[in-house]
């Protein structure tokens, strides 16, 4: 039997208005909640409105310091293990995925334009392939930020 574990805290990488939605909600179903801010966000209310707020992009502009990838790793997947009518059920973003990418010469914003996410992360081996599960709980995503 595969033992499953709760999520009990919820990052909500955006700001204002949304940030506090997603807490709302989430404090709803019971979850913690965890904001970011930049230096010029630090008086934001959605940063007295997560449980936990943690400062980014430290000496970075207020655009740049949500920007900043270094350290963040994320997971985009479906629990039904395909994508709609793809293979995968999503795909790993990393740190240096942005750098791989142009050092292919891909465009991440043109692919991500060209609704072709896929080929994108195909090409840089970041895609989660699990085959189907038979299951359809829900999408997933996850962000981890050191």
């Amino acid at each position: 039997m595969t033992k499953t574990k709760a999520i009990q805290k919820l990052l909500a990488a955006n700001r204002s208005e949304i940030a506090i939605r997603i807490f709302r909600a989430a404090n709803e179903l019971g979850l913690r909640t965890v904001g970011i801010y930049s230096q010029e966000d630090r008086l934001g209310l959605h940063r007295f409105k997560a449980d936990e707020a943690y400062q980014i992009g430290e000496n970075k502009g207020p655009v740049e310091a949500y920007l900043d990838v270094d350290g963040i790793v994320a997971l985009a997947a479906d629990t039904d293990g395909i994508d709609g009518t793809e293979d995968n059920a999503g795909a790993l973003i990393g740190p240096d995925s942005l750098a791989r990418a142009a050092a292919l010469g891909l465009d991440p914003r043109a692919s991500l334009a060209a609704n072709d996410s896929y080929g994108l992360f195909a090409a840089l081996g970041d895609l989660v392939v699990t085959g189907p599960t038979r299951t359809n709980v829900n999408d997933f995503r996850a962000v981890l930020v050191t």
